[in-house]
């Protein structure tokens, strides 16, 4: 099923960029990931990464890319293509259908942070001046537990560990190599095929 679906997701790219000649990819959208750190930190929570045989590779602070993306209404997806750029130039496309929980069952991941500290059992919580809780405090302590496991199908990581799970990377844990993965992301760009 899963070949399948990535040789549909092939096909779908060559098909678009042979037929680019006669037509033009039109850029709808940038997002800079710099820009919106706080934002999207909001939305992440903690998700511990294992590799497929079961051993930890990291604890990050991740968020699907698809929710960082917000496509005007009315857009057809299925004509919809994703580019991600690192600080360095580098950059891959990817169709929006990569990005969705329908065709993939895990989809690619933004590394926001990693998880520092741990949740004990018990957690304090202080009151400001006028005494009324302070739940910045609680939310922080929560946001540490492991909200999420993504089991990745990878066996081993061809870059260094250290370079592939640091903040800003993107993950396609279905892949099993991490080829596609890409650290210092900086800037997603959406584009949108007409013909």
């Amino acid at each position: 099923m899963q070949f399948k679906t990535l040789s549909i997701i092939v096909v779908m790219l060559i098909s678009l960029l042979s037929i680019g000649h006669s037509s033009d990819f039109i850029l709808i959208q940038t997002v800079d990931l710099n820009q919106k750190t706080k934002d999207i930190f909001k939305k992440s929570y903690s998700t511990q990464f294992y590799n497929n045989k079961k051993q930890k590779l990291g604890k990050f602070y991740a968020l699907e890319i698809q929710e960082i993306l917000s496509l005007p209404k009315g857009i057809d997806t299925s004509m919809v293509l994703i580019e991600m750029e690192t600080k360095n130039g580098q950059s891959i496309l990817c169709s929006y259908f990569e990005l969705s929980k329908k065709i993939t069952a895990i989809p690619p991941l933004y590394l926001v942070d990693e998880v520092t500290g741990s949740t004990g059992d018990t957690i304090k919580i202080s009151e400001n001046i006028e005494g009324e809780i302070v739940y910045d405090d609680l939310d922080k302590e929560l946001k540490i537990a492991t909200v999420k496991r993504v089991y990745c199908q990878l066996s081993k990581i061809t870059k260094s560990k250290i370079l592939v799970f640091k903040a800003g990377t993107i993950i396609f844990p279905m892949d099993i190599c991490d080829r596609r993965w890409l650290t210092d992301v900086i800037r997603l760009k959406i584009y949108l095929f007409e013909k």
